[in-house]
């Protein structure tokens, strides 16, 4: 029997199942794209060695993982693979493709703890206090504004519409991961801006009269990914602070400056849309750094 092809349509079984965490799960097409790459790099894996979902044991999924490592892939991708054939694996085993789920019990790979590097607020306020010279760089400072001012992720901002934002309230309604909906407040400093945007700049767009985009491109349409992460990096580069800084600095100093103001982590987690508060929690770790520099400038015997 021929086994250098694909055994029971492995395309169409990784369509099937990026259709249903899609429709079903409600992820997002970013999230997609990922789960996309990691397992069409397996099954071409599987391809090279002439094998099929159907023939895969717990060893052969230990192979792939260390063939990952060969190829210098971080531990952290290596985990971010383990974690896409996890859900595939579970996917085909509840439809009945597979009898069994072989990699159910493969532990994911300890990882070392990293810190999110954040913002000092003398650095928040450099990027931020800016006087706009036209009608892009006033989009720009709403952008900085509401993106430190609430912690919205980049999907998330990007897909702002109109009726998402109440300024008199001062609250934003964010979809998150999942098409989780919350309310999330932000600033006078965040209301200001976006209203100076709403008044001054967006008329100015290309087709401003006929999106309910909140933010929009120079060509009229929605904001993507990309440009977002440029407008962080122009400003944070032009203001002497480093192209290190991302939309996602923005948010992990949001969720900085809130912990060391004394928020509830609680509260935190519904701000940041977390679903499991261990994620909320490695904002801890960088509070109780805070917490001791803290101490050891008041406490004379530190």
């Amino acid at each position: 029997m021929d086994r250098g092809g694909p055994q029971l349509g492995e395309g169409d079984l990784l369509e099937g199942f990026l259709n249903f965490i899609y429709y079903q799960k409600g992820y997002s097409e970013n999230t997609l794209d990922a789960y996309r790459q990691d397992l069409e790099r397996f099954l071409e894996y599987l391809n090279t060695k002439g094998m099929g979902i159907e023939d895969v044991t717990r060893e052969d999924v230990m192979d792939y993982l260390i063939y990952l490592r060969i190829l210098r892939l971080s531990p952290t991708t290596v985990s971010r693979h383990l974690a896409s054939l996890k859900m595939f694996f579970r996917y085909l085993t509840y439809k009945d493709i597979l009898k069994k789920d072989v990699i159910s019990l493969i532990r994911f790979p300890k990882l070392p703890q990293r810190l999110p590097r954040v913002l000092s607020m003398a650095e928040v306020s450099r990027l931020l206090d800016f006087s706009p010279k036209n009608y892009i760089e006033i989009r720009d400072k709403a952008i900085l504004e509401l993106f430190y001012g609430s912690g919205l992720r980049v999907s998330e901002l990007i897909n702002l519409r109109f009726s998402d934002i109440n300024l008199y309230e001062m609250f934003v309604h964010a979809f998150g991961k999942g098409k989780k909906e919350r309310l999330i407040p932000f600033g006078k400093m965040a209301k200001d801006a976006i209203e100076r945007y709403l008044r001054e700049s967006r008329p100015k767009f290309p087709k401003a009269s006929s999106t309910n985009y909140l933010f929009l491109s120079k060509k009229g349409g929605s904001l993507t990914r990309q440009a977002v992460f440029y407008i962080v990096k122009k400003y944070a580069k032009l203001q002497g602070i480093g192209e290190w800084v991302t939309p996602h600095t923005l948010r992990h100093s949001f969720a900085t400056h809130l912990l060391e103001g004394g928020a509830d982590l609680k509260i935190l987690q519904e701000m940041l849309g977390h679903s499991d508060i261990s994620t909320t929690q490695i904002y801890t770790h960088i509070d109780r750094r805070h917490i001791k520099s803290v101490y050891k400038k008041a406490f004379p015997r530190a």
